[in-house]
């Protein structure tokens, strides 16, 4: 492993920890806004909330293009075109977010008046949000890790705590607001510690190059975002908002895997640019900078998808209105993995110009996406065939997006698919430990579910070591995530 490689990992380990550490008080969250709001206002919140998740790529790739330019300039020791940058980005973010914003709140208005402040409250959410991530972004592609860690963490506090505080009185409109106030709290005392220019400047010229760096990226971010909503969108359109709370139970519970994946990302991509622009004019990127994230991956997140899945029954002790969701609960988690597995392929491809190609694939995966939700619901399959379709897509979409990315750095075919094999291995064993432990050891009066999923759990870990010695013998695997 290279200096390099240990310090993306130092980064990696850092987000992922702090981030799991606040992630306990934001489950305490989740779970206290899901009993409180019950299943059909959870899922007006789950719709809502989706909206904000798009109003992060309002910028048109603004926050790519600052992510690509300015370890540039900061490399050449250019400081003042990186501070003329960062306004001109920051003047046209703030913008570009208000007028997506106020569309938004106008359509969701439209369509039902008794939303009004829940809607104002997302139009703020939204904007603060921007600025949020402004400052992280200043600390990303400086490659402070360590910073973005507290960042988060001290985000992921003040979201706690304001949205419990506001969550009974106001409810929907109160997690937004809560969010809102999370997100401007965070980014003063960011701007506060690290004295970073929080300056607007209107250059149109300078924003409009930024754009043309960064749209292609936000184009594949909305689209892989656009993949993974189509089910909820298909779920309101065809069921109601209740299924759709039920649903989020689900989703709620794949968010507890995405960590990694999304800590790997956050730290990989600037770091792929900057090693990127380095390679000389037609060269491959290094093999590593798939093989070795996705290695790591796949190691990791098998035992933790494996986990959640055994203990998904709680869930129904602690949220009974929310058991019609447990179904779909657990087959979303499991169908987390694949998408979980291409986080350093997706940004090594944007940051190697393959874009195009991504975005292809991406594209297909919508369309098979939304084909197989809309024959799981005219079928009448539920949200359990909704999530069961969804799952088969990320499958589909993770194979092909880590194809192109090992056909990236030079990879023949036939060894890209025995490589995927080996990936795709700890996870059907796993797999087939988690079934077979759900069919062999059942619920029962005596024993009940909290014993039942604790011995679960204590027999998965003992059936755990046989496959990880097998792991260990053919791959070295052990030895590698212990180095």
């Amino acid at each position: 492993m290279t200096h390099g490689d240990s310090r993306c990992l130092r980064g990696i380990l850092t987000l992922t920890l702090s981030r799991y550490v606040v992630r306990a008080l934001s489950v305490v969250k989740g779970l206290v806004v899901a009993r409180f709001l019950g299943p059909d206002l959870y899922g007006v919140y789950g719709l809502l909330v989706v909206f904000v998740g798009y109003s992060a790529y309002a910028d048109l790739g603004i926050f790519g293009g600052l992510t690509k330019d300015l370890p540039v300039h900061l490399a050449h020791g250019e400081d003042e075109r990186a501070r003329s940058a960062q306004a001109a980005g920051l003047g046209a973010i703030l913008a570009a977010t208000a007028l997506f914003a106020v569309v938004t709140a106008a359509a969701l208005y439209g369509r039902n008046p008794a939303m009004k402040w829940s809607v104002v409250a997302l139009a703020f959410d939204m904007l603060a949000q921007q600025a949020f991530k402004y400052e992280t972004i200043l600390l990303r592609v400086r490659n402070r890790f360590t910073e973005a860690a507290f960042a988060f963490t001290l985000l992921q506090v003040f979201d706690v705590v304001f949205i419990l505080v506001l969550l009974f009185p106001f409810r929907v409109t109160g997690v937004f607001l809560g969010q809102g106030l999370a997100f401007l709290t965070a980014t003063w005392i960011l701007n506060t510690r690290y004295r970073f220019p929080f300056r607007l400047a209107w250059n149109p010229r300078l924003a409009a190059r930024l754009v043309g760096q960064g749209f292609p990226l936000v184009v594949a971010t909305v689209t892989f975002l656009l993949f993974q909503t189509v089910d909820r969108f298909l779920i309101v359109g065809f069921l109601d908002t209740t299924s759709l709370g039920h649903y989020m139970i689900g989703v709620f519970s794949a968010s507890l895997i995405y960590y990694i994946p999304q800590s790997l990302g956050y730290v990989l991509f600037p770091s792929f640019r900057e090693r990127l622009a380095g390679l000389a004019e037609g060269a491959r990127p290094p093999a590593r900078y798939v093989d070795f994230p996705a290695r790591i991956l796949s190691y990791l997140l098998p035992p933790l998808t494996s986990a959640i899945f055994l203990g998904i029954p709680v869930l129904g002790l602690l949220l009974p209105a929310y058991l019609p969701g447990l179904g779909s609960a657990r087959i979303l988690v499991m169908g987390t993995f694949f998408l979980s597995l291409v986080t350093s392929a997706s940004s090594l491809l944007i940051a190697a110009e393959w874009h195009r190609p991504l975005m292809k694939i991406q594209a297909v995966a919508v369309g098979l996406d939304l084909l197989l939700n809309l024959i799981a619901l005219r079928s009448g399959r539920g949200i359990e065939g909704v999530a069961a379709a969804t799952a088969v897509s990320y499958l589909v979409y993770a194979s092909a997006s880590l194809f192109l990315a090992y056909r990236c750095v030079g990879w023949k075919a036939r060894a890209i698919v025995g490589r995927l094999l080996v990936l795709f291995a700890p996870f059907a064993y796993c797999l087939a430990v988690v079934l077979f432990l759900r069919i062999g050891v059942r619920p029962s009066a005596e024993w009940g579910v909290l014993r039942t999923v604790a011995l679960r759990e204590v027999l998965f870990v003992v059936l755990l070591l046989p496959g990880t010695w097998v792991l260990q013998r053919t791959t070295g695997a052990v030895t590698e995530i212990r180095n």
